[in-house]
């Protein structure tokens, strides 16, 4: 099938310098020969540095609504080998690259979802700056799921606390919510933007850090803060999300102040 994502790379191959590469080399000093199942992948990068992407997956952490017991979304996370982050690339990845990355593992996301039929929403973070990037915003991505056959009422955009501030009055947002799409502050309560994106951006989804739900059952303080939050969002009609949660007892305590939707290691066992 002819695509609009292979074309946008064709016109923007990437030429690595000899520092990245052998950055590249060290950090996958483990990698094995891996198969080249994305057309994507040989458009993307010269044949030296193919293998390297290749060692990327994708996996899915489910998002269940404990009320209903049924999966609200999966947050599709990208991960190296033997299932490692990929923080580091943003320390070797720059400019047009590291975006172009971004964006490809966005598409990736996309096209096994829609494979595996997998149930409920699909949530993907956006890296800051890429919402309206020329090339790879979210523009593409909406292009992406048009060719896949995927409603953009499944789509959740994660966005960080300041990502969310510099979004205001970005134009583009009204239109992909006008089709459905949800848009989600990520790790609430990290940052030292958090009251000014929630009552500037508005988001559909607040997805509590970790910070504020650890050991919460044992903790007075951090429930109280959750009923306050709790009540905004209700009035302004925000979905709230639990993530990190590893215990039956936080699980417990979080259901019985009225958070449905939870995320984190209870419901996954690290896998």
């Amino acid at each position: 099938m002819a695509s609009v994502m292979t074309s946008a790379f064709d016109l923007d191959r990437v030429v690595w310098d000899e520092e990245y590469r052998q950055k590249v080399k060290r950090y996958f000093s483990e990698q094995s020969a891996a198969s080249r199942s994305d057309p994507e992948i040989d458009t993307l990068l010269p044949q030296d540095d193919q293998d390297f992407l290749c060692s990327f997956k994708t996996v899915f952490e489910p998002i269940v609504n404990l009320r209903t017991g049924k999966v609200f979304a999966h947050e599709a996370l990208t991960r190296g080998i033997n299932g490692a982050s990929v923080g580091y690339l943003f320390d070797v990845l720059a400019g047009a690259r590291l975006y172009q990355f971004d964006h490809l593992c966005r598409t990736r996301a996309m096209k096994e979802i829609s494979q595996r039929h997998m149930e409920g929403k699909l949530s993907l973070n956006v890296m800051p700056g890429a919402i309206d990037h020329p090339r790879y915003g979210l523009h593409a991505t909406f292009e992406v799921i048009k060719e896949l056959g995927i409603a953009p009422d499944r789509l959740i955009f994660e966005l960080s606390e300041r990502e969310c501030l510099d979004a205001l009055g970005n134009s583009d947002l009204a239109e992909y919510r006008s089709q459905g799409a949800l848009f989600a502050i990520d790790d609430f309560g990290t940052g030292h933007a958090g009251l000014q994106s929630l009552l500037g951006f508005q988001p559909d989804i607040i997805k509590l850090d970790i910070s504020l739900i650890r050991d919460i059952d044992k903790d007075s303080v951090r429930q109280t803060l959750l009923k306050g939050i709790l009540s905004f969002c209700a009035e302004m009609n925000i979905h709230i999300i639990a993530e990190g949660v590893e215990t039956p007892a936080e699980r417990e305590v979080l259901f019985s102040l009225g958070v449905d939707l939870i995320q984190g290691f209870i419901l996954t066992g690290g896998n």
